[in-house]
Parts: C-alpha cells; sequence; structure tokens
C-alpha cells in the first residue's frame, strides 16, 4: 500500500484506488446532517492525475460504513469503521471489489517517533512497557494461535499495564498483527536469526526483512523492526566486516520503512545474568539499569519445563513434585502448591524492583521483560506454558499504572529503634496534576497517623519528579519482625499511586550461651567480631579446647582431627578451600562455587535459596525463600554431596534451580568421625559486628546450634 497521511482527526476518508492496489487517501468532509453517517467514496478516475494522488472530490455516490459495491472500472472502493487502538487511529473492514479483484486488509493512522531520547506516539511522549513474547502456543508447534485465543492473550496482557510486544527472532503471523491491532498493542517485530552469518544467511535474511516489512507495514501497531538479538550469528565485537554489514542491514530496514523504528537488540556486553534470587538480583537491577535493559525475573515449578536431555522422560510436573518428596522439602514448605506460591511470590517481588528501577531513570525510555510465557527452554514467564496467568497477574497494573510513585530504603534491615531513609521519585506519564502530596509512613502508625508529609506541588505530564527524603524509624521487641513502609501520592486527597516495602527489624541481643560456654577462634578478626558480639573467646591450643566450640574460617589438619575425635565446630566458608584436603569419608562432601554447582558456568535458570524457620531460626519472619531482606549476604558458595536421606536431618538452608534441579545446601552438618561441623557459606562477616543486625542475629543463631550439636 502506499503512504497513508497521519491526519486522522474527521471520521472519514476519501480513497482513489488503483488496480495496482497503491492506495492514497485523504481526510474529507465530515457527511452532512441526514446522511445517515455514510461517507463520500472517490469514484472515477481523476483525468490528468496521477494513480497515487491525493484526492479531496467527493462525489454524491455515498457508501455506508462496511457496505460492499461492486464497481465496473478501474477504481475500488472501500467499507470501513473506525476504531481506536493504544492512542493510535485504526480503521478496519477495508473491502477493495472490482469486477475481478476481491480484497480485504486492515490499516491504521500513527506517528510513532524516537527523539531526544524518549518514544512518542501520535506526538505524546510513550513510556515503553514491553514484554518479549516467545509466541510459543499450547497447541502443534509452529501454528499460530486463533485469532479468538490471541485477542483474549494479549488483553490479558494489556490489563497488566504493558503497551509493547516483542515477537522474538520470528517473523509473527498476520492474525498476530491483526490481533493487536485490535487490542490496541504496539509490536516490535523481529528476524530470525542466524548461527552463522555465512553468504546464504546474508541473504535470506535481507530477503526475509524486505519481504516482512512489505507485508506487515500497514499494521498500525508495528512500530520497531529489529535486525539482530544479542550477538547470536555475529562476532559484534571481534569482526568489523560483521558491525559494517549490521549496519547496512539497520539502513535497508528504514529504506523500507522510514516511519518505523531499527532496533539491533542487546549486544553482547561483558555482563552476566544472575540468578541467585532477590538479595542479588536486586543488586543485578541496579546493573541493569545501567544498560537499559531488565534481567530474567523468577519462576515457579508449576509448568511443564524439563532440562533438554531429559525430555523423553516421565511427565515434568510430576517429575518435580517427586524430586521435592525425595529432597524432603515438604519440612521446608507447607506444601508444594506453598512452594508454588513463594517462588511466584519472589518473581513478583524482583519484576517490581527491576521495573521500578527502570521508571525511576529519567534516561531510561522503555523497558521489555523477558518474557511473557514460559518456553520449554525458559521458564520466566508472566503465564505458563498452558497460558494460565502467575498469581501474581493482578497486581502487576499497580507497578506499571501512572503516575507512580517509586521508593528506594537505603538498606533493608535495621535494629530496633533505628531509622531507615527513604527516597522516593514521583512518575507521571500521564496529564499535569497540581495539588499533589506524598505520605510515607510505617505500619507503627495509630490511626493512620503518619510519619511526615511532603508537598512536591504539581507533578507535570511525562515527567519525573524526585520528592524529598523521609526518614522513617522502626521498632520491635523479642523477635525480629518484618514492618512494612508506605509511600502514598494523593491528589487533592484522592489516592492515585501507593507502594509499600518491606523493612526487616532485629532486636538487639547478646549470646544464647551459658556462662562457661566458650568459643574458640585461631583467626584475630573473627575473635574480635565475636568480643564485640558478647562472646567468651579464647585462642586455640589450650588443653580443654575439646569442651569449647571451635569457630573456624578455614579448616586445617588440627581441626580436622579435633572434630573426628569428637570436637564441635562452625565454619564460616566463604571460599571453596574453606574445608581443606581430604576431609570425612562418607558423605564426600565438599565446598563448590555458586555458577560451577548450579549452572556449570552459564546461569538460564532462576535460583531459589532458602532457609528453614524451624529450631533456633523458628524466630525469623518470612517465606523459607530468602527476599530482600537478606541483600548482602546471599552465597558465592554451596555445600554438595550431602544425600537426600540426610537432607530432613542436617542441611538448615539450602538452594535448587528451576524445578528443584542441583539442590544444594547453604547451612548444612557434616558428620566426621565422632563430631560434626556445622557449615555456613552465608556472607555473616562481610561488614563490622554490630553494624548489620540480621548478619549478627544469624551468626548469634549459628553458634548456639553449634553448640546443640550432639
Amino acid at each position: 500500500m502506499g503512504c497513508l497521511s497521519p491526519r486522522c482527526r474527521e471520521e472519514q476518508v476519501v480513497l482513489l484506488v488503483h488496480v495496482e492496489m497503491r492506495v492514497c487517501c485523504e481526510l474529507g468532509q465530515r457527511p452532512i446532517a441526514g446522511s445517515g453517517g455514510r461517507a463520500p467514496v472517490g469514484g472515477g478516475r481523476v483525468p490528468g492525475r496521477d494513480p497515487i494522488e491525493l484526492v479531496e472530490e467527493a462525489t454524491d455516490r455515498l457508501v455506508c460504513p462496511g457496505e460492499r459495491l461492486d464497481l465496473r472500472d478501474e477504481c475500488l472502493a472501500v467499507g470501513f469503521r473506525r476504531r481506536r487502538g493504544e492512542r493510535a487511529h485504526q480503521w478496519e473492514q477495508m473491502l477493495l471489489l472490482s469486477d475481478e479483484v476481491r480484497f480485504e486488509r486492515r490499516f491504521g493512522f500513527r506517528t510513532f517517533t524516537s527523539d531526544n531520547g524518549r518514544f512518542t506516539l501520535n506526538g505524546r511522549p510513550l513510556f515503553m512497557r514491553g514484554v518479549l513474547d516467545q509466541d510459543d502456543h499450547d497447541g502443534p508447534a509452529g501454528v499460530a494461535g486463533s485469532h479468538q485465543s490471541l485477542i483474549d492473550r494479549f488483553a490479558m496482557f494489556k490489563a497488566m499495564g504493558f503497551n509493547t510486544l516483542r515477537c522474538h527472532v520470528k517473523v509473527p503471523d498476520p492474525v498476530y498483527l491483526d490481533a493487536a491491532d485490535e487490542v490496541g498493542l504496539l509490536v516490535w517485530c523481529e528476524i530470525p536469526t542466524t548461527s552463522r552469518l555465512t553468504h546464504a544467511a546474508r541473504e535470506r535474511i535481507e530477503h526475509t526483512l524486505v519481504a516482512m516489512i512489505e507485508r506487515d507495514r500497514h499494521h498500525p501497531s508495528v512500530v520497531v523492526w529489529g535486525v539482530a538479538n544479542e550477538a547470536w550469528g555475529y562476532d559484534l565485537l571481534g569482526s568489523r566486516e560483521h558491525r559494517s554489514w549490521l549496519n547496512e542491514l539497520s539502513h535497508l530496514a528504514k529504506a523500507q520503512a522510514p516511519d518505523r523504528r531499527q532496533l539491533a537488540v542487546r549486544p553482547q556486553l561483558p555482563h552476566r545474568d544472575r540468578h541467585r534470587g532477590l538479595p542479588l538480583l536486586r543488586r543485578a537491577a541496579r546493573d541493569a539499569a545501567a544498560v537499559g535493559r531488565l534481567h530474567r525475573g523468577l519462576h515457579h515449578p508449576r509448568g511443564f519445563h524439563v532440562q533438554p536431555a531429559r525430555r523423553r522422560s516421565a511427565h515434568p510436573r510430576r517429575a518435580a513434585r517427586q524430586r521435592f518428596d525425595l529432597w524432603h522439602l515438604d519440612e521446608v514448605f507447607a506444601s508444594y502448591a506453598d512452594l508454588c506460591i513463594n517462588t511466584q511470590r519472589r518473581q513478583f517481588d524482583t519484576l517490581r524492583y527491576q521495573i521500578e528501577s527502570m521508571r525511576a531513570r529519567p534516561e531510561i525510555a522503555g523497558y521489555v521483560l523477558t518474557e511473557l510465557g514460559d518456553v520449554h527452554w525458559e521458564a520466566n514467564g508472566l503465564l505458563d506454558m498452558t497460558g494460565t496467568p502467575r498469581s501474581f497477574a493482578g497486581e502487576l497494573v499497580a507497578v506499571n499504572r501512572s503516575p507512580a510513585v517509586i521508593a528506594r530504603l537505603d538498606r533493608p534491615r535495621v535494629w530496633s529503634g533505628g531509622s531507615v531513609r527513604v527516597d522516593v521519585v514521583a512518575v507521571n506519564d500521564d496529564v499535569d496534576r497540581q495539588a499533589v502530596t506524598v505520605q510515607c509512613r510505617t505500619d507503627e502508625a495509630d490511626d493512620g497517623e503518619v510519619s511526615m508529609w511532603s508537598a512536591p506541588g504539581a507533578l507535570r505530564a511525562h515527567a519525573h519528579h524526585s520528592v524529598d527524603r523521609f526518614e522513617v524509624t522502626a521498632s520491635c521487641r523479642d523477635l525480629p519482625r518484618l514492618a512494612t513502609v508506605h509511600c502514598d501520592l494523593r491528589d487533592g486527597g484522592e489516592l492515585v499511586a501507593t507502594t509499600q516495602h518491606p523493612l526487616l527489624v532485629v532486636p538487639r541481643t547478646g549470646p544464647h550461651l551459658d556462662a562457661g560456654q566458650v568459643l574458640v577462634v585461631s583467626d584475630d578478626e573473627l575473635a574480635g567480631r565475636l568480643s564485640t558480639l558478647g562472646y567468651t573467646v579464647r585462642r586455640r591450643g589450650g588443653t580443654d579446647d575439646d569442651d569449647a566450640v571451635r569457630v573456624m574460617r578455614h579448616l586445617d589438619e588440627d581441626d580436622h582431627d579435633f572434630i573426628e575425635r569428637g570436637g564441635r565446630g562452625l565454619l564460616l566458608a566463604d571460599d571453596v578451600d574453606a574445608l581443606g584436603p581430604g576431609f570425612g569419608e562418607f558423605p564426600p562432601v565438599s565446598l563448590r562455587a555458586w555458577e560451577d554447582a548450579l549452572f556449570g558456568g552459564g546461569e538460564w535458570v532462576s535460583a531459589f535459596t532458602w532457609l528453614r524457620r524451624s529450631d533456633r531460626f523458628a524466630g525469623l519472619p518470612g517465606s523459607p525463600i530468602l527476599d530482600a531482606s537478606f541483600e548482602g549476604l546471599a552465597p558465592s558458595v554451596v555445600i554438595t554431596g550431602i544425600p537426600p536421606a540426610r537432607f530432613q536431618y542436617d542441611v538448615l538452608a539450602g538452594v535448587f534451580v528451576g524445578w528443584i534441579h542441583q539442590v544444594a545446601s547453604i547451612v548444612a552438618r557434616h558428620h566426621a568421625g565422632l563430631g560434626s561441623i556445622l557449615i555456613s557459606t552465608l556472607k555473616l562477616t562481610e561488614h563490622p559486628a554490630d553494624e548489620d543486625p540480621l548478619a549478627d542475629w544469624l551468626l548469634h543463631q549459628l553458634v548456639t546450634t553449634a553448640w546443640e550439636q550432639q
């Protein structure tokens, strides 16, 4: 089709369509009163005019929207009715007729630009809230979903607050784009990728790109043509030729569709995704903001994922349940369903943190989240492989809405009676708002009493506003508790946005040991830390060491002998050599780096760390899966070799990957000879004593647990 004018404020169009199917149009007059809503149609060829010239002449021939005409000349007629998409103007049911040609196609009017680092749609700023879509459906492979199923899927996706779909490395079926047009979503189309950039691959990619644009450019939903994904098939860092060709491909796309954006997505950077659960993903999200993209969110094991090498094995959902029982995780989580709920909650917490981190930075124009639905090789979707939404789907709209209030606590945990600083940013992608106030409080306030108010004044449309810095205080009694920090944005007294963040509050407690119980150490720094925390400490080498607990960072031969002849120890391991050589005969316990033990050097599936909330750890609030309260404590080393038969007795905290694969421990007992040692890989000594409330509290519980070992 030819170029369509974006001026669409009127209700009718006049078209002159040549038999070569090149179309031009210009907005015409509104119908006169009494015309029944009928629109004028260009009738007959205009003498002396080029077939693609814009015309405005109205004739006395009228046609109702959607009416079909049979014209006996070179011109074609059009029936139409108007729709509104996501700030785009769509005209549908365009029916072209002649004595030989019958052709129906939708088209639309809209402008989409990127200026000064921002997207605009029909002249208005747009923050792109996108999700990568593998376009993989619960049905026959290679077959697009039905029109109605796509409509339902996209409507559900739009209800979550997203406005853009990135159809990943494939040319979408036309029914996919028709559904996006109808629902009112923007689409980012991409050409397929190649494993090696051969001459034949280049020709095929170029041909596919041109054909895709030619076929699909009339869809108002399509706003981006993607010409590359990461570095798949390309050596962008090492090959000048590859970089030059990719640049040429971008120019080719621009020549075919000058009104669309062309993007090469995420060239491979010296940066790795981290999937260690929320504590490390919070740090990763800050790195992600710097490069303008999100990491994969967490997922849950309620799906059909299996490792590629095991796809012909037992039903994966059943197999995941079997592994749940095998590793005695029913003593960690209330049930298998409870594990699913907890992992989904961590996925939402991570997504919210990442999305808010993006929205809080004015230099970022949007994001694309991986991904809309689970597929066999990735399990981080907002939907599972059956198309069922995650349990948090209804909460995403609050994360994506505008205006939004985004709060960041300067620390995830405080001592009882301590205060936390809260930095607040108000994001407004909507209309101007005048009388705006921000309220920040904790859940300790009585009868709605607030901690502090701030009045930033008017919030301009499509802008970020840094609000005054708040400071709130929280306290607890004998046990830690999770307080909630609330930040509310009000416009003229009406609540228009709100956010909540957990804050772990820890009481100041001393050792849980009797006066005569002594800790033996050989590390000066560790001795000073334990003394500061109130313990009686002496150096290794005394005659009565056998009645004490040794606290160590690394085991040597003397420590091995001490444990095997009946001693008790606590090992705070922070590297893979902490156990020393030849420790223990059965089972063969060892320390391994996180990446090697769980992912084999690559991280494509999320990992979940958990802590058994029983015995000495029963007083710690929250679910078994570690949350943001543990930021900075997540381990880089794991304990392997403890068999399932001993898991329920000896493992206090652990980790699993995906649907309960690569199970390992992070706090566990190990028995050797007549004695035993409690091993922890949590990072509890990163900060000075009495500075990190949770690290000190956990260390107290570990020391007590080590003393109680038989």
